[in-house]
């Protein structure tokens, strides 16, 4: 689906909140999505990302974008947009005790969305901006620089699949 998009960030916080009469709960807090143009040219907007800021609340905590029952780890609690650093940022409750673990010792410190776009309009600079976002998840991932395994060529292959299938609809 070239309306597949995905982005990442890191955690900026962590935190074990005990509530009276319940085990205490794993908190991490962190941006799921700056306003941007990325290196490679893909441009996510305020306006557009605004729009989405709440899309992440109830969803869950996946790994590596896997749409499998085995890699839900936790639950999106909260969602918000901040207006001062134009980014949405998230609130979340991981309930795995081996990520607890990955993120207490440090080696797990990324998330990246998961999200379709309405449309991917190409700017006169040559970048893409994606419009109409649904963010429909949160994941961990465990390399987010892999610039060959990341947003940045989603977008790409995103906007040529796009094109091809307008193509074909001339035709």
């Amino acid at each position: 689906d070239w309306r597949l998009l995905e982005f990442f960030a890191p955690i900026s916080e962590v935190k074990e909140e005990v509530k009276e009469g319940s085990e205490p709960e794993f908190i991490i807090r962190g941006v799921a999505i700056n306003e941007t143009t990325t290196a490679n040219g893909h441009k996510f907007i305020a306006e557009e990302l605004q729009k989405a800021s709440t899309h992440l609340i109830g969803k869950k905590l996946l790994v590596d974008h896997r749409n499998e029952v085995d890699a839900i780890k936790g639950m999106v609690r909260n969602s918000w947009w901040n207006p001062n650093e134009k980014r949405i940022e998230f609130e979340g409750v991981v309930k795995d005790k081996s990520i607890k673990e990955l993120i207490k010792d440090g080696r797990l410190s990324d998330v990246s969305i998961g999200a379709y776009a309405q449309d991917l309009i190409k700017e006169e600079d040559g970048s893409f901006k994606a419009k109409g976002l649904n963010i429909v998840e949160l994941s961990f991932v465990a390399v987010p620089a892999d610039t060959k395994a990341n947003f940045a060529m989603a977008m790409n292959n995103a906007y040529n699949l796009k094109e091809s299938l307008q193509e074909q609809m001339v035709k």
